[in-house]
């Protein structure tokens, strides 16, 4: 019975040591490092998010995260051709039907509306995922969208179209927030927006973080103290709001230059930067029997490379690569608050409230113009950050076909 009950303790302190929330990640150099990836991610995160499932027809995310034992919020990514979206499907119910318990969520798309999509195209693509799981007898998992709180704010035919609904809020590049003294009730605030508007239960994190290098933005600096400091109080701020969200991101993204590269927990996907919590447990003292050994030996995750290619995820031959064009700056133009679904009252109220600062004594101080011309500006600079969030597809030699982020290099320099 002692040695029963210190195998217990150790068990719960191993289950301690995790994140109850996951991390996102980006799929760019996925083949061929994923298993490494998730098997070293695992010992601190339960979930990850993807922005695609099937990736180039080599991999299915779900398979991988599956393997490691861990849960999945799986994506479809909308801004690629066709053929990708309908390999994203196929992946998303052929891997939900062979891993149903590791699927949490199924997010169609990631900040379309922010990239010029209408929002009753993303209504159509999130019916078309449902329809395809009906279309296949696989129950599907809550399925929904991600955009930034000031779309959704702005859109509630989209999230009235949503099981669950993905938000991104990113302190980093809200012009009224120092970086010592406010930026988690920055990111409450908004969160707050959304859950008074939608309610709490379908709402989740699904990005928010910040860069350990790079030029600041505006007052905001990029450095690993402040990436260790935001992501320590994210931690402390998410534990009472149950599980399913998500921080970003699991590794750098060299290539995007400035802090734009730097948002990563991990440089290279083998160590971490900082101290990520929780801690690892203590090693549980050596107790004085030996177990009896055991029938199986467990593969290690750490040597193999890639999932194999399932037979349900990959389109007819390599399509042509997509192109993403988003708008020349990141400021919404002013008919984008209304026109892609929600109404002048609704982006109006989204502009005036919640996507912008939280500086309302400032706000009160300089009278209702100020306040209004102020939640404007802040609007606009918050989105000043395209880079990050429009990718593009690249094609390696091979002819696997990746989605990536916009203006990356040509794929043999990144795979």
């Amino acid at each position: 019975m002692p040695s029963l009950r210190k195998t217990l303790l150790a068990t719960a302190a191993l289950v301690l040591s995790i994140d109850a929330y996951g991390v996102c990640y980006d799929s760019f150099n996925a083949v061929g490092n994923v298993d490494r990836h998730f098997a070293f991610l695992k010992a601190k995160f339960t979930a990850v998010r993807t922005y695609q499932t099937s990736v180039g027809g080599a991999l299915n995310l779900i398979d991988a995260a599956a393997k490691a034992g861990l849960q999945i919020a799986a994506g479809v990514w909308l801004r690629g051709d066709d053929a990708m979206f309908a390999a994203d499907v196929a992946a998303v119910v052929a891997g939900t039907r062979r891993h149903p318990t590791a699927v949490t969520a199924i997010f169609v798309g990631n900040e379309d509306i922010f990239n010029g999509v209408n929002a009753s195209t993303v209504i159509a693509k999130i019916a078309a995922v449902r329809g395809a799981f009906a279309a296949a007898g696989v129950a599907p998992p809550p399925i929904g969208s991600v955009e930034t709180d000031g779309h959704f704010l702005a859109n509630p035919a989209l999230a009235a179209a949503c099981d669950i609904i993905g938000v991104n809020i990113y302190p980093f590049f809200s012009p009224f927030v120092t970086t010592t003294t406010n930026r988690i009730a920055d990111l409450d605030k908004r969160y707050a927006a959304v859950v008074q508007a939608y309610g709490a239960a379908r709402i989740r994190i699904t990005e928010t973080g910040w860069p350990s290098e790079g030029s600041a933005y505006m007052n905001h600096f990029s450095n690993l103290a402040s990436a260790r400091d935001y992501y320590h109080e994210f931690d402390t701020w998410v534990a009472p709001r149950g599980d399913g969200h998500y921080y970003f991101q699991f590794h750098d993204v060299p290539y995007k230059g400035n802090y734009e590269a730097h948002f990563g927990l991990s440089t290279d996907g083998a160590s971490w930067k900082f101290d990520v919590l929780p801690t690892p447990a203590p090693t549980p003292a050596p107790t004085t029997t030996t177990p009896a050994p055991t029938t199986t030996t467990a593969t290690p995750t750490t040597t193999l490379t890639t999932v194999a290619p399932t037979t349900t995820n990959s389109p007819a031959g390599a399509p042509p690569p997509a192109t993403t064009t988003g708008h020349k700056d990141d400021s919404p133009h002013a008919d984008e608050a209304t026109a892609s679904g929600g109404t002048t009252a609704a982006g109006t109220k989204a502009m005036a409230t919640d996507t912008t600062s939280t500086s309302t004594a400032t706000g009160v101080s300089l009278g209702l113009v100020g306040v209004f011309a102020a939640s404007i500006t802040g609007f606009v600079v918050y989105r000043r950050r395209l880079a990050r969030h429009s990718r593009n597809m690249v094609t390696d030699p091979s002819g696997c076909q990746l989605m990536t982020y916009r203006n990356a290099p040509d794929a043999t320099a990144i795979l």
